[in-house]
């Protein structure tokens, strides 16, 4: 009997031994016998370890012949993915085998390679002068690894580019990934493919791909017959079977940042694993992050820049409204927005009213005691939703409905709503257009499944809608023909003071959605409604100058010591007992500080202290880029004696400090 060790896809960072009769290549697909049940797992390697009696051991149950062994570069994927995540090796395998075993277990339906040449590329695409040189700069190196930056402004063609990229890594009979933020998003682009590359079949891959579709498209990208897949940042650990290119759309986007379970950014394991493979990747984004143009600075990543729209589309004009001098009782618009947003529906266009705020107001209290009304379960205020007349908390899920009386001394109709959100701009838009204007809000919590996002999608595009009023999820890259006029009701956001990529962020979403504006043959119009007109964050904005921005920013981080001039690492600590927790954290922090060239922040409450009846401490590591922090953590969390009532997670390169 041979000794193979097999990984598999639970929260353990080894593998364990098993006996089987014949040969397995590493990276093989097995069945096995593990503790009460029966799992796949994959061949890690040949147990070296003389001492192991194969009489003691558990037997392979049999050998997944119809599934391809992962490649060695899928395996390192894994290897390093953990490595640097911090995370245990079967939890990244487990995103790899992320259908369930019974359907690894049936051998899947016959599948044609779907790699056609019968279209000559000059009859799809029509590149200008500055795409095609674009493209081909990046071609000359297409079998060889490089990061090549996309950056453009809204409207520029940047998806033309890399989709003429995409065409010519399939036609060589390579795969082909693009990884976009958000699921609304995965719909309009892959209509836009399919009319643009009609000889391809496109795969989808995100969360709301269920049952045969999913197995289908797991199957078919492990065995090599599906080369085009588009899909969220889970995407990335599908087994390809011959990788040949990486795309991801959007690159900014904070959601490409996984919260739970292994925590990852998707962008930044892109590069890992085109490294690995040694392929290309291309980043695109109208704004880029500041790590991305970091890295160009250094040398790192190829730069490309388009600088004008497409068919020489205008950018939209931008009139800055202040909001300071207007006095018109309980109105969040303005009365030159209102006008403009008259004239535009009389012109049969589509106007966009951007709010980061869902709900009808962030705050309710009381005229009385002057108490605001406030989560059970965590350290957030309600917010009011009028459409449901629910007062809910937008973190773990609390809801009540919503009345007069004071929820903290129980006086009658005390209760006064105060602040904006979508439903109170959506309220307002009604009041002064015509009765059949049809306006649409759309929300995280509103728009929360594909087949809700699909229909808002078609809706738009079909131009049965009028208005549209939104949050972030309209910041997304989502292209709209008709839409004219962008509104922009909170112009200067409040900038989160424990965030250190809050102006970045703010910048980002403004620029975004303000590029939504008159992307077609008429020249679009943005307003920005503010009472800050000297911020200088809106000057940038109007003024257009990304570059003095990304410079500034660079230079605030270099000055503070954040990333990407250092490394950064949080330990998340939580429980649902107060006193055990502190105790413990306090006492983790102090073996830490012991280790060297480690500057440790905290320990301290999280600003989001209690969600979901659970405290939360943190520590904050930095250290300089060349140190092995990673190393340091692993060998520090060995030395712990963590009580079961104690959760911790550790988030290397976080994004989110809340």
């Amino acid at each position: 009997m041979k000794l193979f060790n097999v990984l598999l896809p639970i929260a353990v960072d080894f593998p364990f031994t098993y006996t089987y009769e014949d040969d397995l290549t590493i990276g093989s697909f097995v069945w096995v016998p593990f503790r009460n049940k029966e799992l796949i797992g994959v061949v890690w390697g040949r147990c070296e370890r003389p001492e192991m009696n194969p009489i003691k051991l558990k037997r392979i149950k049999s050998a997944v012949d119809h599934l391809t062994p992962l490649s060695r570069s899928a395996i390192i994927f894994i290897q390093r993915v953990s490595s640097y995540n911090i995370a245990t090796l079967g939890e990244v395998l487990k995103c790899t085998l992320c259908i369930p075993q019974k359907q690894m277990l049936a051998p899947p339906e016959k599948q044609e390679n779907n790699r056609s040449t019968i279209l000559p590329k000059d009859k799809l695409f029509e590149l200008s002068n500055d795409q095609q040189k674009i493209a081909y700069s990046i071609l000359e190196e297409v079998n060889q690894f490089h990061v090549s930056v996309l950056e453009g402004v809204t409207g520029s063609g940047k998806t033309e580019v890399y989709l003429y990229l995409v065409d010519e890594v399939l036609r060589s009979g390579k795969q082909v990934l693009v990884l976009v933020p958000e699921i609304m998003l995965t719909s309009q682009l892959t209509e836009r493919f399919k009319q643009r590359l009609p000889y391809y079949d496109i795969h989808e891959w995100h969360s709301s791909i269920k049952g045969s579709a999913r197995k289908s498209t797991w199957h078919g990208v492990q065995t090599g017959a599906h080369n085009f897949v588009v899909g969220a940042r889970s995407a990335l650990f599908l087994p390809f079977a011959n990788l040949g290119l990486i795309v991801v759309d959007e690159e900014h986007d904070q959601s490409y940042k996984q919260e739970s379970g292994v925590i990852y950014n998707a962008r930044d394991m892109t590069v890992m694993r085109a490294k690995i493979e040694e392929i290309p990747s291309v980043l695109v984004s109208a704004t880029p992050s500041i790590e991305t143009l970091y890295n160009v600075k250094l040398g790192k990543y190829y730069h490309y820049h388009l600088e004008k729209r497409y068919n020489e589309a205008l950018l939209p004009e931008i009139k800055v409204i202040d909001m300071s001098i207007y006095k018109t009782k309980n109105a969040t618009l303005h009365a030159k927005t209102r006008e403009k947003i008259l004239e535009v529906y009389g012109a049969n266009k589509q106007s966009l009213l951007f709010i980061n705020r869902r709900g009808y107001a962030p705050i309710v209290f009381c005229k009385g005691c002057g108490e605001k009304a406030k989560c059970p379960n965590c350290t957030f205020f309600l917010v009011y939703h009028r459409q449901n007349n629910l007062l809910q908390c937008h973190y773990c899920g609390y809801n009540v409905t919503y009345k007069e009386k004071c929820m903290h001394c129980g006086e009658e109709d005390a209760s006064l709503i105060y602040g904006i959100g979508v439903e109170r701009v959506a309220e307002e838009v009604k009041s002064f257009l015509p009765k059949d204007a049809k306006i649409l809000m759309l929300t995280s919590d509103i728009i929360n499944t594909r087949a809700k996002a699909e229909k808002a999608i078609s809706a738009i595009m079909n131009r049965e809608v009028d208005v549209i009023v939104g949050t972030q999820i309209i910041a997304k890259g989502l292209h709209f023909p008709n839409l004219q006029l962008v509104t922009i009701v909170d112009a200067v956001l409040s900038n989160v003071g424990y965030d250190i990529r809050a102006l970045e962020k703010t910048y980002q979403v403004l620029h975004q959605v303000m590029g939504r504006a008159g992307r077609e043959s008429e020249r679009g119009s943005v307003f920005l409604q503010t009472h800050d007109t000297q911020s200088i964050m809106l000057k940038v904005i109007t003024n257009g100058s990304k570059e003095v921005f990304a410079e500034t920013e660079l230079e605030n981080r270099k000055q503070a010591n954040m990333p990407p001039f250092s490394r950064l690492v949080m330990i998340n600590f939580t429980s649902k007992y107060e006193d055990r927790l502190i105790k413990f954290v306090r006492e983790a922090a102090e073996s830490i500080i012991q280790r060297k060239n480690i500057q440790v922040l905290g320990p301290a409450p999280a600003p989001a202290y209690v969600i979901n009846n659970q405290y939360r401490y943190r520590i904050i590591l930095r250290a300089s880029k060349s140190s092995d922090i990673q190393g340091v953590i692993r060998q520090w969390q060995k030395t712990l004696d963590i009580p079961n009532c104690i959760k911790i997670n550790v988030d290397v390169d976080p994004y989110s400090f809340l």
